[in-house]
């Protein structure tokens, strides 16, 4: 059965890239971050409505992803920040979370999780807006609580010049 691999961190910690670099190395597919879709399309502002829509459009993505038969017989299938992400910007912004984004992390259960640590060089694209290292400190706290109460495997990703290499040595110990 598949492995569903989530990878969380703040903004700017290279989730991306190591999704698309550890999906090319296991010949398999991942789950894009619909919140970058959206707000390089739309106003950087962001309401709690639009945060409802981004949640929204983000489990679709995962569930057809879920349901793609192209993963069925692979070892891994891949989440570029996941539903996680949504809890943790809801409570961040609106300091509550719509049940449907912890009804949604729930039902699509990962497997395991990769925690990106912020201490790659901060980057603006024009949508990353947390630029202050002590805020993306703040915001990695979010998800080491999250990953650690899960109960599931999951590694700091801290290399600073290797993040892949140090994402492939936790997989394949732990699978």
């Amino acid at each position: 059965m598949v492995k569903k691999i989530c990878i969380v961190g703040p903004e700017c910690t290279g989730k991306s890239s190591l999704s698309s670099q550890l999906a090319t190395h296991y010949n398999t597919l991942f789950a894009l971050e619909y919140g970058r879709i959206f707000l390089e399309n739309n106003d950087k502002k962001i309401s709690n409505n639009d945060l409802i829509y981004i949640g929204k459009q983000q489990l679709n993505i995962e569930m057809e992803l879920l349901n793609n038969p192209n993963i069925f017989n692979k070892q891994f299938v891949f989440f570029d920040t996941g539903m996680w992400t949504m809890k943790v910007w809801f409570e961040w912004v609106f300091d509550a979370c719509p049940t449907f984004i912890l009804d949604a992390i729930n039902a699509i259960n990962y497997d395991a999780y990769l925690l990106c640590y912020p201490n790659l060089p901060w980057e603006s694209d024009g949508i990353r807006e947390c630029f202050d290292f002590n805020e993306r400190v703040k915001i990695y706290q979010c998800y080491l609580d999250i990953v650690i109460n899960t109960n599931k495997p999951f590694v700091l990703i801290n290399s600073s010049y290797n993040r892949y290499n140090q994402a492939l040595q936790f997989l394949n110990h732990y699978f």
